[in-house]
């Protein structure tokens, strides 16, 4: 790994680094967190992953150009116990235009995924009983669970030049009589 500093103008290079080695990449990767030597700033995104650099063979790289202003989480209000459906909604980031958002919501004891959504133009998702059969098997009731949105700088993480994620996270738990566990059964 190699790390580098913005400038004042928010340019950054990085020297030194050696030829792409076959089936392997580089991209950019930004932490808003004191791990790298960065200051913490809750007005930006948390992390922003570049786009995949899959060929470099010394020189130079367009390593992408991107903004890290931070995407504010509006509803629902931290902590809530909720019913389906429920609506996310986030503010659209200022001055950015033409970017997707994805929405993510997580096992806060595991950090791991539970379910997502594609990115979509829109600053809210509806979690509804369709789309939770379908893609959120597993989630308990009665247990936190965190939330958070992707910016992505295109139409899916995929083909993108590149996504972060909000710096806030949001928290909430379903009611046991509303959310059922849908859990693998197995024949005999």
């Amino acid at each position: 790994m190699t790390t580098t500093t913005t400038t004042a103008g928010g340019f950054y290079n990085f020297t030194g680094v050696d030829a792409l080695p076959e089936g392997q990449e580089y991209f950019v990767f930004y932490l808003n967190d004191e791990f790298l030597g960065n200051t913490v700033d809750d007005t930006l995104l948390y992390r922003w992953f570049g786009q995949s650099i899959a060929s470099y063979t010394g020189g130079s790289a367009d390593g992408g150009s991107f903004d890290i202003g931070e995407l504010f989480l509006v509803e629902p209000s931290d902590g809530i116990t909720a019913t389906l459906p429920v609506t996310f909604t986030w503010q659209a980031r200022a001055g950015v235009t033409g970017e997707t958002y994805a929405w993510t919501l997580f096992d806060l004891d595991t950090g791991l995924t539970v379910c997502e959504s594609a990115p979509a133009m829109s600053t809210s998702f509806v979690l509804d009983e369709a789309f939770f059969v379908d893609n959120c098997a597993g989630i308990l009731p009665g247990i936190d669970y965190g939330w958070f949105v992707w910016a992505v700088d295109g139409t899916d993480f995929d083909t993108a030049n590149g996504y972060g994620d909000s710096f806030y996270v949001g928290t909430l738990s379903f009611e046991r009589g509303n959310v059922r566990a849908y859990l693998p059964t197995v024949q005999k």
